[in-house]
């Protein structure tokens, strides 16, 4: 897979492939018993929701660092509204 798409969707392309490598080597819960690997169950729902992720973008034309600016947005909003609350 090379070209365009490639290079504009590096950051989303990367993490699925994390996800494919380590199931692939077996790491996870239920054959290391290590929890840091998460189940399968779990893995295989993560690589979903970033191949949809990704699948989302690609239709939106989104850019991977609008993308990734955007994300980071979120988590500060919800940092900064967990905060409020607790105040």
């Amino acid at each position: 897979m090379h070209g365009k798409y490639t290079r504009k969707y590096s950051y989303e392309i990367s993490n699925i492939k994390q996800i494919l490598n380590k199931l692939s080597k077996g790491n996870y819960y239920e054959k290391t018993q290590n929890k840091a690997h998460g189940s399968l169950a779990k893995n295989i729902c993560e690589l979903e929701v970033r191949f949809e992720e990704l699948l989302e973008k690609l239709d939106g034309n989104i850019d991977s660092d609008l993308a990734k600016t955007l994300q980071k947005k979120k988590e500060i909003e919800k940092s900064s509204s967990i905060e409020n609350e607790n105040h």
